[in-house]
Parts: C-alpha cells; sequence; structure tokens
C-alpha cells in the first residue's frame, strides 16, 4: 500500500480528537497543563490545529487568558495566516472532555503508530540483511525517531542495572578527585551540605515545628542561602499564611543582615540608648547624613537590588489547594524553564479542611509534591505544624508522631527535621530556666545516608547558624586523626 494511502487511513481519525483537544483547552486554560508532556504541535495533522496548539502554549508561557481573540492576536503577530473562521468555531463549540489526558494519549498513540509505519520500509530497504524480527525494526524505528527529536511510547526507558559498567566506574573515579559534578542545592548549614550532601533533586523535605519557632524564617533562610551561592537556581516559594511582602522583608534583612523590623521601620534601627545620658537618642534625627545611615541604606538597596535580580519568586495566593498549586507549579516551570527548589508555607493551611479529611489531603498532597520532585528533578521543601499532642510533652520535644496526618509525612518525605527552641514555651521555661536560648534541629528521618546527630543552632531573631563549640566544651569531644596510612596517630 502506497505511504499516502496509509497516511490518509490513520488520520482520518486523528482529526476529531484534535478538536476535542483544543476546544477542551478553550474552555478550561489549565487542563493544557495536563497533556503538556504528553502531545507536541508535530502530533497535530491538520496545520492550522497545529499552529493554534503553538498559539496556545505560547500565551500559557506569558500568563496569557487563551481565548479566540488571544489565540487571533499571536498568530497574527507571528505572520500565521489561518482563517479566523476555524478559530471561532472551534472556541464557540469548546467543552470540557471527560478526561482531556485519555484523549490526548490516544492522539499520541496514533502518531506514533503513523510515523512507525511510514518510516518502516524506508528502515527495512537500508537493512543490509532482513531483520531477525519485528523488535529489531522496532529498535531501528526508536532510533531513528531520537535523531529526528521526534516521540515514541515504545521507546521506553531502559530499566537495566548498571548497564554501562565504565560509565559508572569513571564517575565513581571522579568522586574520588572531587571532579564529579554535584547537583544538589547548597546553603549556609554545613550539616545539610557536608552530612546529607545538600539539598538532593527528587527528594521531598519536611520541615516540622510549633508555631512561632521559626519554620518560614528557616525556609527563607535556606531559600535566599540558595540564590546567593548559585545565582542560577530557580525558588518557587507559596506563602500560605504570610503576605508576600512579609517574606519579601525576611529575605531583604536576612541578605543584608539586619532585623526585619528595621525593613518595615527603619528609623528605629538608629535609637539606641545612651549610657552617658541615660536616655534614648535618635541618631537618625541628629545626622541624617551621616555616614552609618548611608552605610545602612546602600546595604538595604544591595539586598533589594539583589532579591530583584534573583530567580526567588513568592506567591502568596490564599486558598490554594493541591491541584491548582501542582498546576501552578507545571505552568511556572513552562514559563521559566525550570525549577529547582519549591517550598510550601505551610502544608497544614494547604491541606485544609475537618481532621478526618485532612488525613486524605495530606496524603494526596505529599503524593504530589513526590512527582513534582521527581518530574522537575527540583528539591520540595514542605513545612509543617505539629498538632496539639505535643502538649503532652513536658520539653515540646519535635516528635515526628505527633505531626498532623502524620502518615503522609513518614511515608512521601526523604528527610524529615525538627525544629526545638524550649523558650518559645512559659511552661518549659517555668520548669527549666537553664534552657533559655537553646535551640536545635532534630533529625527525624534521612533517607539515602546516615542521620545527623542532632544539631545546635544559634538563633538570631531572624536566621539561624551552626552553634560553635566553646573551649570549655572541647574537652568532652574527641577528634581522632590519621596518618596516610589510616593508623590512629592520636586524640584530642
Amino acid at each position: 500500500m502506497a505511504i499516502q494511502n496509509i497516511n490518509k487511513i490513520i488520520t482520518k481519525s486523528p482529526q476529531q480528537l484534535e478538536e476535542k483537544i483544543l476546544k477542551a483547552i478553550f474552555k478550561n486554560n489549565n487542563s493544557l497543563l495536563e497533556i503538556i508532556d504528553i502531545i507536541n504541535y508535530k502530533m497535530f495533522t491538520i496545520g492550522d490545529y497545529s499552529s493554534i496548539y503553538i498559539a496556545m502554549l505560547e500565551l500559557l508561557k506569558s500568563n496569557t487568558n487563551i481565548n479566540n481573540e488571544t489565540v487571533k492576536m499571536w498568530l497574527e503577530t507571528n505572520g500565521i495566516n489561518i482563517d479566523f473562521e476555524v478559530i471561532n468555531r472551534l472556541y464557540n463549540e469548546s467543552f470540557t472532555a471527560l478526561n482531556i489526558k485519555d484523549t490526548a494519549l490516544i492522539l499520541k498513540e496514533l502518531y506514533q503508530r503513523r510515523f512507525m509505519l511510514i518510516n518502516m520500509r524506508e528502515i527495512i530497504e537500508k537493512q543490509e540483511t532482513s531483520p531477525a524480527c519485528s523488535s529489531d525494526i522496532l529498535e531501528s524505528i526508536n532510533d531513528l525517531a531520537m535523531k529526528s527529536g521526534e516521540i515514541v511510547a515504545n521507546n521506553t526507558k531502559d530499566t537495566k542495572c548498571c548497564k554501562d559498567v565504565e560509565h559508572f566506574m569513571q564517575n565513581f573515579e571522579e568522586k574520588f578527585e572531587d571532579k564529579k559534578t554535584d547537583d544538589s542545592i547548597k546553603v549556609s548549614l554545613n550539616v545539610i551540605n557536608s552530612q546529607l550532601g545538600g539539598l538532593k533533586r527528587g527528594n521531598v523535605w519536611t520541615i516540622c515545628a510549633d508555631s512561632q519557632v521559626g519554620k518560614s524564617i528557616l525556609a527563607i533562610q535556606l531559600s535566599v542561602d540558595a540564590i546567593t551561592i548559585d545565582p542560577n537556581i530557580v525558588v518557587d516559594y507559596y506563602s500560605l499564611e504570610m503576605i508576600k511582602e512579609e517574606q519579601e522583608n525576611r529575605a531583604i534583612a536576612y541578605y543584608a543582615k539586619v532585623e526585619p523590623q528595621y525593613i518595615e521601620n527603619p528609623r528605629k534601627y538608629f535609637v539606641r540608648f545612651d549610657k552617658v545620658t541615660g536616655r534614648y537618642r535618635d541618631y537618625y534625627k541628629e545626622n541624617s547624613e551621616s555616614d552609618e545611615v548611608l552605610e545602612f541604606k546602600d546595604r538595604i538597596k544591595n539586598a533589594v537590588n539583589f532579591i530583584h535580580n534573583s530567580n526567588l519568586y513568592i506567591d502568596d495566593t490564599p486558598d490554594l489547594n493541591i491541584d491548582t498549586l501542582y498546576a501552578r507549579v507545571k505552568r511556572n516551570y513552562i514559563k521559566r524553564g525550570k525549577i529547582d527548589l519549591i517550598v510550601i508555607d505551610h502544608m497544614n493551611i494547604l491541606a485544609n479542611g475537618n481532621p478526618s479529611e485532612m488525613v486524605g489531603e495530606l496524603d494526596k498532597a505529599y503524593n504530589k509534591l513526590k512527582q513534582l520532585a521527581k518530574k522537575l528533578n527540583c528539591v520540595v521543601l514542605a513545612l509543617m505544624q505539629f498538632s496539639n499532642e505535643l502538649k503532652n510533652d513536658e520539653l515540646r520535644k519535635p516528635n515526628i508522631f505527633n505531626l498532623r496526618g502524620s502518615g503522609a509525612p513518614r511515608h512521601y518525605s526523604d528527610v524529615i527535621v525538627g525544629i526545638w527552641r524550649p523558650e518559645v514555651y512559659r511552661e518549659v521555661m517555668d520548669k527549666h530556666p537553664e534552657l533559655k536560648g537553646y535551640c536545635d534541629l532534630t533529625w527525624q528521618k534521612v533517607r539515602g545516608c546516615k542521620k545527623p546527630d542532632v544539631t545546635e543552632l544559634d538563633y538570631h531573631g531572624y536566621y539561624f547558624t551552626e552553634k560553635t563549640i566553646q573551649d570549655d566544651k572541647k574537652e568532652n569531644i574527641k577528634n581522632i586523626y590519621l596518618d596516610d596510612e589510616g593508623n590512629v596517630i592520636g586524640e584530642k
């Protein structure tokens, strides 16, 4: 049978599928996010439909509403001539398909069959010897598809373990020489960088703490650390509790190393107690052009410029649910080209509802976040608050089993770490005044490496640093030293 006839037979059905997909996108723009990883413009058999789909993709990237007028305008601007009656018909007959994803999968399958049939004769004719079996033909078609940039479902991922031993050993040797490229996200806390290898891509982290302990502060700190160490990092921060301006002020304050209150009210920075006079003095009022004032303004300006030029995006849209957030992340991924770090502040608001519903919502939410981490090759930081059961502990120490709906975080998280600051609890301070100023990271779960010991921190009001060991405590810590042959030569 001639190739033209094959093409004619197989392209008869896709036209209806193509119309359904375009109509569904006109009806619900977010439905495009469900199929964007499945089909591309090449799979449309009708040229006008292919051009309309391209226009829809570009409008999605620019965060523009997709309707008949915006599609027409984009096509006209880019010099693509289409009968606008076709666009109007699709728009006016638009409907929500029962499952646009299934429709797209069928369209993709038909396209793949067409691609295979059209190229089968060419591949067989090029073979010096007759193919041994149909799998040989299929493999040749898949090779051709990869070279031409096509997508073929039968080109499945190779699941053979250690298929390329030489490549594995080369990477292994590079690790000895510190030549292996590390794509993990680095931050300012050494325990994360050295003991956990940084924030590893594909992982979901859960940072848990009680209210007012410092979950959001730590999340902002890690976000700013990431973009400071690597300016190419893209951070998508979803602030479900606080407004965007508050989070921006925290980011600016952390980078400038000033307290956030001085961003909101900078005059307070220059009001200080004078021991000589026994009164408070306003140094800004005395000399608003002093070197100290100018240096402070420059520091804030540099921080603002850095945050402005960075790839830190803060979304404070209220009433987000996991489905909306999932669609928004995918939209941002298409728009920005990549996302390296996603922060959810915090999960208890995202998965709202009564206690019986929250367990199911959290399970669904964490499942979606795990998918995002793996599909986008990024890190997800999910902030969570403890339930009231934490009050049963006299010291209020973080406990993985006191997380609200703890099943989902324990199952889906790769790392769970709790922040403990006993001084925020009056009843704890009344019984244990010696704990005033104490702060630590309590590692509840770490997948893939040894769980670090409790990490003591210094809390500076708006950021955390790892606690330095005092001279009087050093005798309690043994450091073992080895010679070049690995023998112990001393302890301190």
